[in-house]
């Protein structure tokens, strides 16, 4: 049994030889083929490598896509800073306005770092389709938000402000489940969706 069985028997209340192995792996993935999370973070082709090797030498069942919480953040315009040694950071491009208006609108076949999720996809499908799962990855409505406006912004938007608060994350949806079909369509058989707002 496979990586790609293992998993989607477990989905369907198959009986399979043990529970699959589906563990998140993202600075550890980088160092072990000897990069670092910058380079994880920004470019598929290493995120891809990382995580095929981790799979191969540790018998991990599921290749995934997740890097860190700002693919869509940068789609809706905000502005990323790669660390060798950690996660990026982003901009808030929320944080001294409420105005949905000054947001760009993510396009997950065009904004460049959902683009480049969707590219991660597809590589593992054409190379691993059938052997094993693939996890694309989007963000929650509370954490995008969170992500757009500033956590604690957005902590006293929920408390103060619940009509702003209710758009915001409505507009997060509708973006999430857009990202969602493209990395589906490319091949992902399986979204994981981040709503951790300060984890």
């Amino acid at each position: 049994m496979n990586g790609y069985e293992r998993y989607m028997g477990v989905v369907k209340g198959s009986s399979v030889d043990h529970l699959p192995r589906t563990p998140i792996l993202m600075q550890y993935a980088a160092e072990h083929i000897g990069s670092d999370y910058a380079a994880f973070a920004s470019d598929y082709w290493t995120l891809i490598k990382a995580n095929i090797q981790c799979a191969f030498d540790f018998g991990i069942d599921q290749l995934s896509c997740i890097s860190d919480p700002y693919r869509g953040t940068q789609g809706f315009g905000s502005t990323i800073e790669y660390r060798k040694d950690g996660p990026p950071r982003s901009t808030h491009p929320l944080e001294t306005t409420k105005d949905l208006s000054t947001l760009l609108k993510p396009r997950p076949m065009a904004s460049g770092r959902m683009l480049d999720r969707v590219k991660a996809v597809a590589k593992y499908r054409k190379d691993f389709h059938g052997k094993y799962s693939i996890l694309g990855w989007v963000e929650g409505p509370a954490a995008e938000a969170a992500d757009l406006r500033d956590v604690t912004n957005f902590m006293f938007d929920l408390m103060d402000d619940e009509t702003f608060s209710a758009e915001l994350m409505d507009l997060c949806v509708s973006v999430g489940i857009e990202f969602a079909k493209a990395q589906v369509q490319a091949g992902a058989d399986t979204i994981g969706i981040g709503d951790a707002i300060a984890s």
